[in-house]
């Protein structure tokens, strides 16, 4: 997907975030002000940047424990990646799953808040998703994989930042 691309930043208090190229200040204390840039060229500038859809359950992206998404589409590669798209069932990769594995383990409680290498607040694959994944079925048929039907927020990178495009130079808090 292409995105628009900036030669220089200028920007005000605080860190250039979200979608920074539609915000305006709330107030004179937070634009720039005073900014001189003399004898600089910018051309042809072009980026493109590879979209990460973000499942959404219940309002929320899903996220694992160190804030990257649960992916389950590739959108350079247009396909599907941990599930088949024929049934819906669960197909991992060991990407996918650790992030199940390490779910599990924050949903039951065997990994608690205070560990140091891991955010388990973050976490936002569900038991929903993990029982999928594990392939356990629901319903009164027993016999049949369960199924997942994903929705997907889109222009986010793979920690599901919002998507800008490409800065050259970023200068912040002028």
């Amino acid at each position: 997907m292409k995105h628009l691309s900036y030669g220089i930043l200028v920007y005000g208090h605080g860190p250039a975030t979200n979608a920074f190229a539609l915000e305006v200040p709330d107030s004179a204390d937070d634009s720039s002000s005073n900014v001189v840039i003399r004898r600089n060229v910018v051309k042809n500038l072009e980026c493109f940047t590879q979209d990460s859809p973000t499942l959404v359950e219940f309002g929320k992206v899903i996220v694992d424990a160190r804030g990257a998404v649960f992916q389950l589409f590739d959108a350079l590669k247009n396909r599907s990646m941990a599930i088949n798209e024929t049934d819906g069932s669960y197909v991992g990769n060991f990407l996918s799953d650790a992030q199940i594995m390490t779910a599990k383990a924050i949903n039951d409680g065997t990994i608690k808040g205070g560990d140091p290498l891991l955010l388990p607040g973050v976490n936002t694959i569900n038991s929903n998703i993990v029982r999928w994944a594990e392939g356990v079925p629901t319903g009164l048929i027993r016999k049949v994989k369960p199924s997942y039907t994903p929705r997907y927020r889109c222009n986010g990178d793979s920690m599901h930042h919002v998507s800008k495009g490409m800065v050259g130079i970023r200068v912040e808090e002028t």
